[in-house]
This record gives structure tokens, sequence and C-alpha cells, in this order.
């Protein structure tokens, strides 16, 4: 019975679990602007996941992961989408709004490398692609007003804002795509340079 529980909690419970707090916490979760960068993270989300669907339709890719409880999967994607459109923001609680580390592949990179040290779990692997998703949506809405990028000259802000968002996507992707390998980033960057 312990080792069935044990196996549970190894398999639903996450790194990500933390953040709940962290957004609980500092979070503004019904304002305007918070749903609307939560509805383009959404899309920005979607639309690689049912591409992708389709293109490997022949290999019979499982979206759920065995082990995870459905809902819970489920509520937790639609948390780090959530919260990768709501953590470049955290630069208000410092009186910095757009900061270039916030604003950036940085937060992605810096629990991408966390997870790669430390050897996680499938579902840990799954949520990151879903929080690079919900980063670059937010990303991609920054670019309206022009970017106005922090410690960036003015000329370079829409450039560091598309990069940064076109290699979220591609990186999500590629980690999607084979199936969570944390490596498979760079196989979609050879297979996308070769087309």
């Amino acid at each position: 019975m312990i080792e069935k529980a044990n196996e549970f909690i190894q398999k639903n419970i996450t790194i990500w679990h933390a953040a709940i707090i962290l957004v609980v916490f500092l979070g503004t979760i019904g304002t305007k602007d918070r749903l609307t960068h939560l509805g383009v993270s959404i899309a920005v989300a979607i639309i690689p996941i049912v591409s992708i669907y389709f293109l490997l339709k022949s290999k019979r890719f499982n979206f759920f992961i065995n082990g995870v409880v459905k809902w819970h999967q489920t509520a937790m994607i639609l948390f780090v989408v959530y919260l990768g459109s709501w953590l470049p923001d955290i630069d208000w609680e410092f009186g910095i709004h757009r900061f270039s580390g916030t604003h950036s592949i940085l937060p992605f990179l810096i629990i991408y490398f966390y997870l790669l040290k430390r050897k996680s779990n499938l579902f840990e692997r799954q949520l990151l692609v879903f929080f690079g998703f919900g980063l670059a949506g937010h990303l991609m809405l920054d670019m309206m007003p022009g970017g106005n990028i922090v410690k960036i000259p003015a000329y370079l802000e829409l450039p560091f804002l598309i990069i940064n968002s076109f290699c979220l996507i591609i990186w999500s992707t590629g980690i999607y795509r084979n199936q969570y390998n944390l490596l498979g980033f760079v196989s979609a960057i050879k297979s996308f340079l070769k087309k």
C-alpha cells in the first residue's frame, strides 16, 4: 500500500507544484491583462500540439502519460501554460516592467537545465513543454506595443522578442515531438534547418 502511494506521488507530484504557491502569493489571476496573456498562450500551445498530432498520427503518439491521473495532468498543463504567460511579468514586483531577463527564454532555460541535471520524470518534462508555449505566447503578445524591453536598445527590442519566442516554440516543439526527450530540440533544429 505504501509503495503504491509512493509510486503515485512520484508520478503525479512535480517541481511545478511549488510554483502554485508563487502564483497564489504574487499572481493577479483574473485581471484583463492576465486573461489576454493566457488566451494567447493557450493558442500558441494548441497550434504546435495539433500540428504534431496530425504529423505523427501514424506513430500513435500518446498525449496522456501512463500512471498520471488525466484530470490532474490536464489541470497542471493549463496551470503551467498560465505560469508561462504570467512569469515574465513577475518583474513588476521589483519595479521594472519588461526586464530582458524575465521577458526572454531565460526562465525556460533555468528550468530546462534543472530538469536535465536532475532525473526528471516524463510528467515534469511534459509540463516544461507547455510552460515554454505559455512563455512564448506572452513574448509574442508583448510584441504588439513594440516591445519596450528594458536594458535593450530600442531597435533590438522586437528582434529580441521574435528570436526568443521562435526559440521557445522550436525548443518546446522539439521536446514534445520526441516524446518529452529533453535533448529532442537538437533533432528538431536539425530537421528544421534541412528544410
